[in-house]
């Protein structure tokens, strides 16, 4: 599925990077993504799922103070 060598050159290397900018485009649909499964047996939940996940991380960053870690020096 992530794979096809007709979209990416070395498909068998460990290289996350080509992830980043697919040639195919940015991840815009949801249904590109192959971790909720695909065809009939898609995951049904995969809405409130990615929902889910942007809630949590915008919580996050809505709440905490998120700051460059300090150094010896302060």
């Amino acid at each position: 599925m992530n794979r096809d060598p007709n979209l990416y050159s070395e498909p068998n290397k460990f290289m996350p990077e080509r992830f980043l900018d697919p040639p195919a485009g940015p991840f815009t649909s949801i249904n590109n993504i192959y971790a909720y499964g695909f065809g009939r047996r898609i995951c049904t939940g995969r809405y409130m799922a990615d929902n889910t996940v942007w809630l949590t991380i915008v919580s996050v960053l809505a709440t905490l103070d998120l700051r460059k870690a300090k150094d010896d020096e302060g």
